[in-house]
């Protein structure tokens, strides 16, 4: 499949983005990710305004920070943040994934939350538990239990293909008819692992879920997989 380059693309700006998704070291290492992100989350809320954000993968909270400036315009869900965090390597770096990690992004988001007014929900374990246990439940919202939908998923977790299937087909379970599932680092490969790329794209099919992979200026390869096709809110190459 062809794959357009997020830098040629004329993605919408949000309006009323906070002061707090300035430029600083939490941010993702691109902001035309984050653009990526924003665009498809308030796309989706604008729908469905009351259905769930999620990020599986938090790392030091900036990804999830871009997500909140959208979520502060939609305030009648929560932003939902998993990660069990640990100290281990960090999967295809040299840096260590742990505590200073965690200490860093409660911190940040918790604040940030705050001063924003939004709901935001962190689960300190896996991704496979947090659909196999957590999010079959609802949640109580206003005095309602809510089932749990998703408006965006960000997934940026465990970037293999044992991890990652089960991921997006519970996301896809419970999406929006105008959400979204996006997968970050797709050509990402372990020694002796699945293809990434391939296997999500044959996953998608066979979810019956539209999916564009766009080249990130660093070189990684995001997906995008909706039941819409997310060029009618990323735009194409003009």
């Amino acid at each position: 499949m062809s794959r357009e380059h997020l830098n040629e693309l004329p993605l919408p700006r949000p309006a009323g983005d906070p002061a707090y998704l300035r430029a600083t070291q939490l941010a993702h290492s691109h902001e035309r990710v984050l653009a990526v992100l924003r665009a498809l989350a308030f796309d989706a809320l604008r729908h469905a305004p009351g259905a769930v954000l999620l990020e599986v993968g938090c790392a030091a909270g900036g990804s999830a920070l871009a997500l909140l400036g959208v979520r502060q315009q939609f305030p009648q869900g929560p932003l939902v943040t998993v990660d069990p965090w640990g100290g281990r390597d960090y999967p295809m770096s040299d840096s260590r994934y742990g505590e200073e990690f965690a200490a860093e992004a409660q911190a940040t988001l918790a604040v940030a939350a705050r001063d924003a007014g939004v709901a935001w929900w962190h689960w300190r374990l896996s991704s496979l538990d947090y659909f196999r246990l957590v999010a079959p439940q609802g949640y109580w919202w206003a005095g309602d239990l809510r089932a749990t939908e998703y408006a965006l998923t960000f997934l940026d977790g465990e970037h293999v293909f044992s991890t990652v299937g089960p991921e997006v087909c519970a996301a896809a379970e419970n999406l929006v008819d105008d959400g979204w599932i996006v997968v970050d680092n797709v050509n990402h490969q372990q020694p002796g692992s699945q293809d990434m790329l391939a296997s999500v794209e044959a996953l998608a099919h066979e979810l019956r879920l539209t999916c564009r992979c766009y080249d990130a200026p660093d070189g990684d390869v995001i997906a995008v997989l909706g039941k819409n096709d997310p060029s009618t809110v990323l735009g194409v190459k003009p």
